[in-house]
């Protein structure tokens, strides 16, 4: 770590602006956890886990209960134990670890950044800018911060580290570093399947650019070496309990079929989107110079892991934001400024001065003046309004509110065991904060819930996710028409006739008076009212809940 370190000079300018960014970074990761009553979006899957890590008196347990589907524990587990640990020395409930956690871990990657971008980007100034783009972009945080994050943030934290530490070892031939390397890789691995593929094929471009030799191809063996002895206490256990079909369903799951390059909706800016813009400039820069790690990383990702992309090529762009900021754009406004030179193409006297009194010489960038410090200052601005004032209807940061933690309490309570749900949300599937909490709050089966099925033999992960497409067309663009009714439930019956889907009951969330969706449902909700076969059984705040006549409901 002292190696690593080097790298950043401890002047007190550095320490002030990583600090800064540190503290900023807290509040914007924090903020939204500390207002909030509830774990952020997701987080229902890992909730339970963790209890079951309790229950087991801290032993791997065989399979997970969640949503009956009889899923084999294979999640990388480090962030269970430290959430199951935490709540039982400090006595504070799990639900509340799941609220604060995962926004303390998020903030760890701030300074583990900086670090990676420092040795990398070979330059101080590029690093402090690149660290605060990615501080307060909203993409590298947005979903770290959840429920869910509880092993997302740890993961993506340890990954940019090992990656720091992959840099060194290719560049130093230092084999003191590969057991640093490897321990943190093995965390990487212990907190999450998806960063550890990240790590492993970003290593890889590390290797191609800075270090490509047999010697670094032998220390990269004995990383991975070093990372599978490190983790060996949980996959081989899993292996031996389930062999390997959960993580080879797993590795198929990491695809999406689609994705944008449209940088506002890459970086989450809720404004127009300037970062995004300058990092693709930075890009665009490092390719006329033939610097091409970058801008091949960038795309790379999106190719590779588009699932996870718009979250992990945050580091790149980052990266690459500050780069156009120190070799673009400042020195392109300190020449409109130009204050008080001597001749052409001199330094401004103030930038001389400083130069000759600092300490940092090397570091001063030649482009300090009034001008870029204003711009800098109204980015800073910029970027912090833009992290703060997130769009709450286009955010997944939302919590699953108290009426509908009642209703998911009068299914736990009140249904059979046996019972089958199909939840009606107007949420999209990835962000249906009701869909992952109602197993593991109301421990009855959703026939829709993705979450856990990724690790499931026989496509069933695709399966949920086609037939999740193909229902939310029955509730959408269904106006007011007279014969309306008459459209929504035969929807719904074909839909669960084309798709095998078997249940008991029909939960309907109900929206917010200020949802724009509050009316998605509301004729297949009537026509339900209605119907002969079904019959109202619970009608609160927060849902309302119909089951099938002659069902077990």
């Amino acid at each position: 770590m002292a190696l690593f370190l080097n790298h950043a000079r401890r002047d007190y300018t550095t320490v002030f602006t990583l600090t800064l960014a540190i503290l900023l970074g807290l509040y914007v990761r924090l903020w939204p956890a500390l207002i909030a009553d509830f774990p952020l979006n997701d987080g229902g899957l890992f909730y339970q886990m963790a209890q079951e890590v309790q229950a087991a008196h801290y032993h791997l347990p065989v399979y997970t209960a969640y949503n009956a589907a009889h899923i084999p524990f294979a999640y990388p587990p480090l962030a269970f134990y430290l959430a199951a640990a935490l709540s039982a020395l400090t006595h504070i409930n799990l639900l509340s670890i799941l609220r604060i956690l995962p926004a303390l871990l998020s903030t760890l990657a701030i300074p583990a950044f900086y670090l990676f971008s420092r040795v990398v980007l070979q330059s101080r100034i590029q690093a402090i800018l690149a660290t605060f783009a990615f501080t307060l972009l909203p993409r590298t945080y947005g979903w770290m911060i959840m429920g869910g994050g509880l092993t997302r943030a740890p993961g993506f934290a340890f990954a940019i580290l090992t990656l720091g530490f992959a840099y060194l070892l290719y560049t130093k031939h230092d084999w003191r570093l590969v057991l640093p390397t490897a321990l943190l890789a093995g965390l990487t691995a212990l907190s999450h399947a998806e960063m550890t593929w990240f790590t492993v094929y970003s290593a890889f471009f590390l290797w191609l650019f800075y270090g490509r030799s047999l010697k670094t191809l032998a220390a990269s063996i004995a990383v991975g070496g070093g990372a599978a002895i490190i983790t060996a206490p949980w996959w081989l256990v899993v292996v031996n309990r389930h062999g390997l079909a959960p993580f080879q369903a797993a590795a198929h799951t990491g695809s999406q079929r689609w994705f944008t390059w449209h940088p506002s909706y890459i970086t989450g800016e809720p404004f127009w989107p300037l970062l995004g813009f300058i990092g693709l400039l930075g890009l665009i820069v490092c390719c006329l110079k033939r610097q091409f790690y970058l801008p091949t990383w960038a795309v790379a990702i999106f190719f590779v892991q588009p699932r996870s992309a718009r979250t992990l090529a945050m580091i790149p762009l980052s990266m690459a934001l500050g780069i156009a900021l120190d070799q673009v754009i400042l020195p392109a406004l300190n020449k409109l400024w130009k204050p008080r030179t001597t001749s052409i193409g001199e330094a401004p006297l103030e930038v001389k001065a400083a130069r000759k009194n600092s300490q940092v010489t090397a570091e001063t960038p030649s482009w300090m003046g009034p001008l870029p410090v204003v711009f800098l200052t109204c980015l800073l601005i910029y970027a912090v309004l833009g992290a703060w004032l997130i769009d709450a209807t286009a955010s997944p940061l939302k919590t699953l509110l108290p009426p509908e933690r009642v209703a998911m309490q009068w299914v736990a309570t009140q249904t059979p065991q046996n019972s089958r749900f199909l939840i009606l949300t107007a949420d999209g599937l990835w962000d249906d904060r009701t869909l992952e909490w109602f197993p593991a709050l109301a421990h009855r089966t959703s026939v829709t819930t993705i979450q856990g099925s990724e690790w499931l033999p026989g496509g069933r992960f695709y399966r949920i996710w086609d037939a999740d497409e193909k229902l939310a067309a029955c509730g959408a663009g269904q106006g007011n028409k007279s014969n309306s009714i008459l459209k929504g439930l035969p929807c719904l019956n074909q839909w669960a006739q084309q798709w095998s889907m078997s249940f008991t009951h029909i939960y309907i969330r109900k929206e917010l008076a200020s949802s724009p969706k509050r009316d998605y449902w509301k004729t297949i909700e009537q026509a339900l009212r209605t119907s002969p076969d079904y019959t109202v059984v619970y009608d609160g705040v927060g849902a309302t809940i119909f089951a099938r006549r002659g069902s077990i409901g």
